[in-house]
């Protein structure tokens, strides 16, 4: 993650992959909008990369169910 955190605006607009370990969810928009912040061992304390999902990714019983810890693998 620490790469992609770097580059910034180079890979805007550029579908990725990152992986690592869900620091913290947050939900908004009824349900259908949710905030993920993750980290992995390549970021310093406090640094984090926040991933959005939507529509039916955050309604989905994998979207639901994100909790603290848990690991994930994000294309987009």
């Amino acid at each position: 993650l620490s790469a992609f955190l770097r580059q910034g605006a180079e890979i805007e607009g550029k579908r990725i992959l990152v992986q690592g370990w869900v620091d913290k969810v947050r939900d908004a928009g009824k349900g259908s909008l949710k905030f993920i912040e993750l980290r992995d061992g390549s970021t310093p304390p406090g640094r984090y990369l926040q991933c959005v999902l939507e529509g039916p990714l955050a309604q989905c019983l994998h979207g639901i169910f994100l909790h603290r810890e848990s690991t994930v693998r994000i294309f987009g």
